[in-house]
């Protein structure tokens, strides 16, 4: 079985035991047409936000094909729904043009799931918060690149228990807003397997 395969199997899995069924699978591709279904790679729609506007069922999946997409709109992922670069952060990058929050995980539903992209931002640097967790969700295998500002915010923050990041690499981050730190921490917030790499600001070694 392939990579992918074994983690929608173990996805599903996971899905079964928060009594959360299986969706939708959703599709955008760089030579897509936000026109389109989305229902197929065929059909693919052209940028994250018009694939996100499909996720509407409880375990929807978006899976985003290789390229860089260049976004500026906030998504809330909750209702166990997936957002997937399918081919892995190494290929799949959502730039980053002006100051805001990419992804929320509000836990409703018990919560969603981002993994396999790298997010950076477009030019110069910016203030992204890449994952507000203020409740259940898994941020994973991901590249966060040359984000954050000494001024404002943290480019990520978890006040939920079950508010997971995992297997991810900052990489030249700036910690900023209270306590200065690349990733704030609240209610237990669970880190594992990440790395800090040139970054700066409070806690930023944390992982």
């Amino acid at each position: 079985m392939s990579k992918l395969g074994k983690f929608a199997a173990a996805c599903a899995a996971v899905l079964c035991a928060f009594g959360v069924t299986a969706g939708t699978d959703y599709y955008v591709r760089t030579n897509g047409n936000d026109g389109n279904e989305g229902t197929t790679p065929e059909s693919a729609r052209a940028t994250i936000a018009a694939g996100m506007a499909l996720l509407t069922g409880t375990g929807d999946r978006l899976l985003v094909g290789p390229g860089v997409y260049t976004n500026s709109t906030a998504f809330t992922v909750d209702n166990g729904r997936q957002v997937i670069g399918e081919e892995g952060a190494e290929k799949t990058c959502i730039a980053i043009p002006s100051n805001h929050t990419l992804f929320t995980f509000s836990g409703t539903g018990g919560g969603g799931t981002v993994r396999g992209f790298t997010i950076a931002p477009s030019a110069g640097r910016v203030q992204c918060r890449v994952a507000q967790m203020t409740g259940a969700g898994l941020f994973a295998d991901c590249i966060v690149r040359d984000l954050g500002t000494t001024s404002s915010g943290f480019v990520g923050y978890q006040a939920s228990s079950a508010a997971i990041i995992s297997n991810c690499c900052f990489y030249g981050c700036q910690g900023g807003g209270r306590d200065a730190a690349v990733v704030e921490q609240w209610s237990d917030g669970r880190i594992y397997d990440c790395k800090f790499i040139g970054c700066s600001g409070n806690n930023s070694e944390y992982g």
